[in-house]
């Protein structure tokens, strides 16, 4: 099968699962309906696809990585709603569609993010994979977002509008704002199916 078909076919499994997922939102809340906005406001899900896909490339199966590729999927959705903001890269379009911030508001768009931080813990916590891998997805996602991850990145890049540039400083920042979730969603596929430590190391390095 080519590439293309695999992809298409893991995307449409996973945009399956998504669709499941939004049901189960409140429309009537104006959070709840910016949340669900955003998450339906399609793209490659080329993250959720790359989760199936080394969960597959670690012996498991594409359906054990779901709820895995969720998680990871609400936390780049909040990174988009966040970025598109005034105060960051203030864009009024994405995807052909309206901001977040321009359809709901900024206020709205903003708690919207937060949410989905918060949201993408409680799939895991609520997804029957064991405690331990629960853990390790937590830990990783939260290193994978913070402080020295993709929060990081976003600072960084914000901090260097207007300013001459080394090719270091892009690497570095391409790396900690798209780079961790990348390897933050090859972890997550290669541990929901069991992937030994010399095998995740590999997964992230690849990811990076």
């Amino acid at each position: 099968m080519e590439i293309a078909a695999i992809m298409a076919a893991k995307k449409s499994l996973f945009d399956e699962y998504l669709r499941d997922y939004l049901s189960g939102f409140d429309q009537g809340s104006g959070l709840q309906a910016a949340c669900a906005y955003s998450l339906s406001a399609g793209g490659k899900r080329l993250r959720p696809v790359l989760a199936m896909l080394a969960c597959e490339a670690s012996g498991g199966e594409a359906g054990q990585a779901l709820s895995a590729a969720l998680a990871v999927e609400l936390v780049h959705t909040f990174s988009l709603i966040h970025d598109d903001l005034p105060a960051i890269d203030n864009d009024d379009m994405r995807r052909g569609t309206a901001t977040c911030h321009k359809a709901f508001g900024e206020a709205t768009a903003i708690l919207a993010g937060d949410a989905l931080i918060f949201e993408a813990f409680a799939v895991i916590g609520s997804s029957g994979y064991t405690p331990d891998v629960q853990a390790d997805l937590s830990r990783m996602m939260a290193r994978s977002c913070g402080l020295k991850g993709l929060i990081e990145g976003e600072y960084e890049d914000i901090m260097a509008e207007g300013q001459p540039l080394g090719l270091e400083t892009i690497e570095r920042i391409y790396r900690q704002k798209t780079g961790k979730l990348f390897e933050l969603c090859l972890f997550a596929g290669g541990r929901v199916a069991g992937a030994d430590s010399d095998q995740l190391s590999a997964l992230v390095r690849y990811g990076a």
